[in-house]
């Protein structure tokens, strides 16, 4: 009896213990996550005031490039502005010195005063005086080709008596040459022909000669013919047998090689035919053996939960719900809701806990 009092009293204090263990942990997970809160709170109000700089300097950025874009643009204007005033006062200088004008007109030369003028008033005035220029220019173009007509036609009317000496002098010169080149003609071909008539018949009492050498000639060159074409006759008889004996023996090498190929394949398939039907057998054992091993762990199973079965039925019948066992149920409805599914039993029927386990 004081043995089972004193693993009552044991198991309230472990009973107890797992209260305020369960306690201790609640407040520090209450602790962590205010402290987690606080910490996530601090650092969304960093990050914000990151982003707020990160703007604020972004749009000070934004603003520096607008303005130096803006003076670049103001200074390129500028530039652009003295540049063409620049080359106006280049033009305006020929210009001045092409266009005659009258002297209450004055043509502004100065680089500063024509860069101070807006640049439409520049422009205009520049494409007036351009206008002038060319209508000036064309002026005197026509009165160059006026002046240039008026040459041309009286060079023309001097030189047409001259002309017409110069062509008769041209004529009597090409008579005269085309005369003395039909006589050097009429010469060369007269010489040409004695010399052809004395050249064959020097030539005809060679002619006899000539025709038994070629004769002659003419007889070795057909028999060194007929015995070439013997000779490549022969060879080429030659040449067709041994290509004849090739192909017979290549047909031979291949028919050799397919009947190997044969084999292999057959042999091949034979050897696929076995290993297929291993395996298969192989499967067949092992899948006999899992089921039958499956049998055993079953069987043994079962085995397993009678025994336990009996065994709980007969440590019931033997000990009955004790003082321990309801007064530990009497605790159980004071704690929370994660206490009461502690080990000790949820209606109070089952056996009092021996200790604590891992994490409650």
């Amino acid at each position: 009896q004081l043995q089972q009092a004193a693993g009552e009293e044991h198991a309230r204090m472990l009973q107890r213990k797992l209260v305020i263990e369960r306690r201790k942990e609640e407040l520090e997970r209450q602790l962590q996550e205010a402290e987690a809160e606080r910490r996530a709170a601090a650092e969304k109000e960093m990050a914000e005031q990151v982003v707020a700089e990160r703007e604020r300097l972004q749009a000070e950025a934004v603003r520096r490039e607008k303005e130096r874009r803006e003076r670049e643009a103001v200074e390129a204007e500028e530039e652009r502005r003295r540049e063409l005033a620049k080359t106006l006062a280049d033009q305006r200088k020929t210009i001045k010195k092409n266009i005659k004008k009258s002297a209450a007109v004055a043509i502004e030369t100065d680089v500063e005063k024509l860069a101070a003028m807006a640049t439409t008033d520049l422009v205009k005035e520049q494409r007036e005086l351009i206008a002038d220029e060319r209508a000036e220019f064309e002026r005197r173009l026509e009165q160059f080709r006026k002046r240039l007509d008026h040459l041309e036609r009286a060079r023309r009317e001097v030189e047409r008596p001259a002309l017409a000496r110069a062509k008769e002098a041209q004529a009597e010169a090409d008579k005269a040459a085309h005369e003395a080149y039909v006589a050097q003609f009429v010469q060369r071909a007269t010489e040409l022909r004695a010399h052809c008539v004395a050249e064959k018949a020097r030539l005809l009492r060679v002619k006899e000669d000539k025709a038994e050498f070629e004769k002659a000639r003419l007889e070795a060159r057909t028999s060194m013919h007929e015995a070439a074409c013997a000779r490549r006759a022969e060879e080429l008889k030659e040449a067709r047998l041994a290509r004849r004996d090739e192909r017979r023996d290549e047909r031979a090498r291949k028919k050799a090689a397919e009947r190997r190929r044969v084999e292999e394949a057959r042999a091949h398939e034979e050897a696929e035919r076995r290993r297929a039907e291993e395996a298969e057998r192989a499967q067949r054992e092992k899948e006999e053996q899992a089921r039958k091993l499956a049998e055993i762990e079953e069987k043994k199973r079962a085995r397993e939960a009678e025994i336990e079965a009996k065994l709980q039925a007969e440590r019931l019948a033997a000990n009955g719900p004790t003082w321990a066992d309801r007064e530990s149920d009497e605790e159980e409805e004071e704690l929370p809701l994660p206490a009461r599914e502690a080990p000790g039993g949820r209606n109070g029927s089952g056996p009092a806990p021996a200790a604590p386990g891992p994490g409650g």
